[in-house]
């Protein structure tokens, strides 16, 4: 489940952005990171062919023990939406519905800690705001 470093960058600016925000209202820059992770996302930050093929997998019967703990997570509750969109649309294809569910809002950035620090490390040396 490569992403694209496109998607990359949206996902840190993202992030940083919210962070920033939350880093003002908050008792500790600690606050501030855990808050931002599990305080939403404006999307997944998954490209819809790669979310086709986790799909796919599922429905073959894939637990994806592969995965780490949050990556999973994000897959089956994407897999959850994308069996309500396709019980709502059942003339659409797994790839149509796969580019509709990525763009909703997401509860967490799925992501660990530690990727939380290297994402703000990485724009405050890059000055990205």
């Amino acid at each position: 489940m490569k992403k694209s470093t496109q998607l990359l960058r949206f996902r840190d600016r993202d992030f940083f952005r919210r962070y920033s925000r939350l880093l003002k209202e908050s008792k500790s820059v600690n606050d501030a990171l855990m808050l931002t992770i599990s305080g939403g996302a404006e999307k997944y930050y998954i490209e819809p062919e790669s979310l086709s093929k986790i799909i796919y997998r599922i429905n073959s019967g894939d637990k994806l023990l592969n995965m780490k703990p949050h990556k999973r997570e994000m897959c089956f509750r994407l897999y959850n939406l994308y069996l309500e969109e396709k019980s709502r649309k059942e003339k659409s294809t797994v790839s149509r519905i796969c580019s509709v569910i990525v763009e909703f809002s997401a509860p967490s950035f799925y992501i660990k800690h530690e990727t939380a620090r290297r994402i703000i490390n990485k724009c405050l040396k890059n000055n990205i705001t």
